[in-house]
């Protein structure tokens, strides 16, 4: 993932609902350099459309058998 505020790229990241498995998915936007406006005028248009408020994943999510430890940084 690029720091996107380090190049003047506006970005949003939004709830685009859940997966088949129930984990949650998520939808980033990035926009020209300096186009906040337009990022946010269209992230607040797929909100709109999309109604994704109700969309919560289940707790505790279910195990996977590939799940791997988090690597120490």
């Amino acid at each position: 993932m690029f720091p996107f505020n380090f190049s003047g790229h506006p970005a949003a990241v939004l709830r685009a609902g859940l997966s088949a498995a129930g984990y949650p998915v998520g939808l980033q936007i990035v926009g020209e350099r300096h186009q906040d406006d337009l990022v946010l005028q269209l992230s607040y248009q797929y909100e709109q459309a999309y109604r994704l408020l109700d969309a919560w994943p289940a707790f505790p999510f279910p195990a996977t058998a590939a799940a791997a430890p988090c690597a120490k940084l």
